[in-house]
């Protein structure tokens, strides 16, 4: 979640949408990433490895890339929330030219791959990994 997007009068800084209390539930969540919690080198690729596929259908496939440029970064966590939230300009068919790709979907599906297409699961399970608190995004794995 990416509570600091917006233009400064909508979602988490509006007064329309939030009070004091319910700022600092979700900034005290569990699933809120605080900086503290990210890693130092995060912007060079987390020191992640990059894992070969095991299988000869998945030997394209870079689990959690979902902008296909070969790494696992933050933004791709973020390139699934936005293809979800903003469909119509970061969709498979939006306008946006860094919109998600059909590959990039299959890529970021980890959550569930079997049985659901992207989801915000998928963008927490990406951000997940690249804090080490899962060591694959490997759905197979």
């Amino acid at each position: 979640m990416t509570t600091w997007y917006d233009d400064g009068e909508k979602f988490i800084s509006g007064k329309d949408y939030q009070d004091a209390d319910t700022v600092k539930a979700v900034f005290q969540s569990e699933k809120c990433i605080t900086l503290d919690e990210l890693p130092a080198d995060l912007y060079k690729n987390g020191g992640t490895d990059i894992v070969e596929p095991k299988t000869d259908d998945d030997k394209d496939i870079l689990w959690g890339d979902a902008d296909c440029d070969g790494f696992v970064k933050m933004n791709d966590a973020v390139l699934v929330m936005q293809s979800i939230s903003n469909g119509d300009r970061f969709g498979e068919e939006g306008t946006d030219k860094n919109r998600i790709t059909a590959k990039g979907k299959r890529n970021a599906n980890v959550y569930e791959n079997a049985t659901s297409s992207i989801t915000p699961q998928d963008a927490l399970k990406i951000q997940e990994f690249l804090l080490q608190k899962v060591a694959t995004l490997d759905p197979n794995a």
